[in-house]
């Protein structure tokens, strides 16, 4: 696991980073309280058209009815300036809930991807409990999936091609662990970048 604020490793989730001392509760004073959210996708900037919308909610449906244990949620946001987007996203995947169930720790299968449209920015977390599945550079590949159509303003492609990338990430995944007998471990992973 990568901390969202001085990217150093951590073998596993620490409540504060050995590094920089981040916190969630240090978070929770930065960003205030929780925005208002919808299952797959929020746009709280109101820049995607609703076209666009109703198809980017489509593709994350038909994500989760393939992979039902996955809730991919996007989140799109105007942060303020000078906001790193993978603190945001760190604090907003551990503390809003996307999901109707409350999965936490080893439990939660979530991805979520926020896209910040002031900063030309994104980043990708996943849940504890596909930490294992979905390595750091897997998420990486999937975020520069992302950014690639964001250069060209195409976030419905952009969602599609990160979309894209993880099912297809997981599918290897599902195909080695078939192969393997017993538990795999389970490690941390995350994402960020800028399409700017």
């Amino acid at each position: 696991m990568k901390c969202p604020s001085c990217a150093s490793t951590l073998a596993a989730p620490e409540p504060r980073c050995p590094n920089c001392k981040l916190t969630l509760q240090a978070l929770d004073v930065k960003f205030g309280a929780l925005p208002r959210h919808a299952m797959y996708f929020t746009d709280r900037t109101d820049r995607v058209p609703m076209p666009e919308m109703a198809a980017m909610r489509r593709m994350l449906e038909l994500f989760h009815q393939r992979f039902p244990q996955c809730l991919f949620s996007v989140f799109v946001a105007d942060l303020p300036r000078g906001t790193r987007v993978g603190e945001y996203a760190f604090w907003l995947a551990n503390r809003a809930r996307f999901s109707s169930v409350e999965q936490v720790h080893g439990h939660n299968f979530d991805l979520l991807l926020v896209a910040d449209m002031n900063g030309d920015a994104a980043a990708l977390n996943a849940g504890y409990g596909l930490e294992g599945h979905l390595e750091e550079e897997d998420l990486a590949a999937a975020l520069d999936a992302f950014i690639q159509a964001m250069r060209g303003s195409d976030m419905p492609a952009g969602v599609q091609a990160c979309l894209g990338v993880v099912a297809q990430r997981l599918d290897a995944r599902w195909m080695a662990l078939q192969a393997e007998p017993g538990p795999t471990p389970m490690t941390a992973a995350a994402a960020g970048g800028t399409w700017a």
